[in-house]
């Protein structure tokens, strides 16, 4: 469901809208996310820094805190956290969106320990970059920062990795749906990097 999920009200509703249309809720995925601009942390404004954080730590803790009222007392359920490979390995010039992704993977090992006694289990993946229109619009604005242009910063996230590609988006979705299926049941507090081995 689409909305300003770092608003709490608007992210309660959007569970309390899934539960009355399909009667139960087994699955989130926090895939909200993004930089309100990216800056040096020499430079990054105070607007900046806290929207960035809220749009993407805000989103998932105020999703996932409502889901929780539905997911414990039912003793099962997925919580997916959509992170990213700067919250693994920071580039310089994403500070506020590198800490944001960071505090990401470190609230879903927290959710791991205390939602799996209630069958809950929550995971972290983390992408690369990835070919989506997102990248293609934001990467001029990226490619700035890190005094490049657009075609420069793929070749930057190309060289990072060991595949030589960006990663594409069904291999970005296949992690997920791993962790949303009976599957990946058994897998939890982790944080499964999908990015073509740019962090290893």
């Amino acid at each position: 469901m689409r909305g300003r999920r770092h608003d709490r009200a608007e992210a309660e509703r959007a569970v309390d809208e899934t539960v009355d249309r399909y009667g139960h809720l087994d699955i989130v995925v926090n895939n909200v996310g993004g930089a309100a601009d990216f800056a040096t942390v020499a430079d990054i404004s105070d607007d900046t820094w806290h929207h960035t954080l809220a749009l993407n730590l805000d989103s998932a803790l105020y999703t996932t805190r409502h889901a929780l009222t539905h997911l414990i007392p039912q003793r099962s359920g997925r919580v997916i956290n959509i992170s990213s490979m700067e919250g693994r390995d920071p580039d310089p010039g994403l500070c506020a969106y590198a800490a944001a992704k960071h505090a990401l993977i470190g609230l879903t090992r927290v959710l791991a320990k205390e939602a799996g006694p209630y069958g809950v289990t929550a995971n972290c993946v983390c992408p690369g970059a990835v070919e989506t229109d997102w990248f293609t619009e934001q990467g001029p604005r990226a490619a700035r920062v890190l005094g490049t242009d657009y075609h420069g910063l793929v070749r930057h996230f190309t060289a990072r990795t060991a595949t030589g590609r960006l990663t594409r988006p069904e291999e970005f979705a296949a992690a997920v749906l791993l962790l949303a299926s009976h599957a990946g049941s058994g897998i939890t507090g982790a944080c499964i990097p999908v990015d073509g081995g740019a962090t290893v």
